[in-house]
């Protein structure tokens, strides 16, 4: 039927022959719009044709339940000459509208409404709707066909509350020289979401490393997230597999890591671009890019502290955790400390010494849960440097461990 109409519509303009090229400059759509229930709303048909004068169109309307467009629903708008004719014919389930003219005259201007629909919604006609619009043809008054896309409008009944997905990280401060955790959150009430990816982009002063960003509790047993270092920004994708959703329909999703150089003053900010939530059935959401401001929490004071950095260890694995040592104000040569062991955790009586610890030796000895550790050298030999690692601890997780603890 298409076919036909379209035929007829080349006799009446006296064409011969139509050659196919495409351009991309044309566009012909409906902006999403919407309606009070049991009203009719009058939504225009536009055409931008900024590089090249159009003559006629034709194209197929699909209605979806809930909203009707009559024959006579249909009429043309100022762009329209007095000899451009409008051809309305219900093809089953659809609308096929064809506007020309007969000689071949262009549509006016560059850009406008060509014609007007008359949209009416039942009495109950409740949420959102999609009216789709296929067999797409623009042609010139010189037999040029451009070819043109199918596309969808949303259509959405007055006063309903669209719910939109959301992803984001809050602004904050910090201190210099520390580090910090910061969530982010997924407000995902639209729809459930599996799977997640992002590209985030650090300022100067603020840095992060590939254990930096975890999942939040959130995740299902299948869930993974990978972390890579992309020349001047960390690609982050969550995924599982088998395919399952994170639970829940808002909250912290994961969680960064991020350190602050002893030299961050005033503010900075970190982008993020190229968000993308899917769903189970592999539909993409893509959200906004956006900016977090990070401020930095006063200066830099010089200071002296033995640290364990927070880590995570599975179940019947070891791991080598670092001591860090932080000697600003003064020199040091030695260390010793209790480590009280928590339950479920063992550490193994073999210390090694860490890449500042030239020329020391580490020695323990262990009473109950609490392991004694003394760092010395002989003869005496300070650490190198101000700050980083005096040595490495060999932790172990029994296969019971489960949640978190604290050392």
């Amino acid at each position: 039927m298409m076919k036909t109409f379209y035929r007829l519509l080349l006799m009446l303009m006296a064409i011969a022959t139509v050659t196919m090229h495409a351009t991309a400059a044309s566009r012909l759509y409906i902006e999403d719009f919407s309606v009070e229930p049991g009203t009719t709303a009058t939504v225009p048909l536009l055409l931008d044709n900024p590089d090249e004068p159009l003559a006629a169109f034709q194209l197929d309307i699909y209605m979806p339940q809930g909203l009707t467009l009559a024959q006579d629903g249909v009429r043309l708008a100022e762009r329209a000459t007095g000899s451009h004719q409008l051809m309305t014919k219900i093809n089953g389930d659809h609308l096929t509208v064809m506007v020309f003219s007969f000689p071949a005259t262009d549509f006016s201007g560059s850009s406008g409404a060509v014609v007007y629909l008359d949209v009416a919604a039942v009495d109950n006609f409740a949420g959102q709707a999609v009216i789709n619009v296929k067999n797409v043809a623009l042609t010139t008054s010189d037999a040029h066909e451009e070819s043109h896309p199918d596309f969808a409008v949303t259509v959405t009944a007055a006063g309903f509350v669209v719910l939109g997905n959301e992803f984001y990280m809050d602004d904050f401060s910090i201190k210099p020289g520390t580090s910090q955790t910061v969530p982010i959150v997924m407000d995902n009430k639209a729809s459930a979401v599996a799977g997640f990816q992002f590209d985030m982009y650090l300022p100067a002063g603020i840095t992060a490393t590939a254990t930096s960003f975890t999942l939040s509790d959130r995740k299902g047993e299948s869930h993974q997230l990978v972390a890579n270092k992309n020349g001047d920004h960390w690609s982050v994708v969550a995924f599982a597999f088998p395919t399952s959703n994170f639970a829940g329909d808002e909250g912290d999703i994961m969680y960064v890591n991020l350190t602050a150089s002893k030299t961050l003053t005033g503010s900075a900010e970190i982008q993020f671009r190229n968000i993308v939530l899917s769903t189970s059935d592999a539909r993409e959401c893509p959200i906004d890019d956006f900016t977090v401001n990070v401020t930095a929490d006063g200066e830099y004071v010089a200071g002296d502290n033995l640290t364990i950095s927070d880590f995570e260890i599975a179940p019947g694995r070891s791991k080598l955790v670092p001591v860090l040592l932080t000697n600003e104000t003064v020199e040091v040569n030695a260390v010793e400390f209790d480590l009280v062991i928590p339950e479920h955790l063992t550490v193994s009586n073999q210390v090694r010494p860490g890449e500042r610890a030239v020329g020391h030796l580490v020695t323990t000895s262990q009473q109950g849960n609490v392991l004694h550790v003394v760092e010395s050298s002989n003869p005496v030999a300070n650490f190198l440097g101000d700050d980083g690692n005096i040595m490495y601890l060999k932790v172990k997780a029994d296969r019971q461990f489960t949640g978190s603890t604290i050392i």
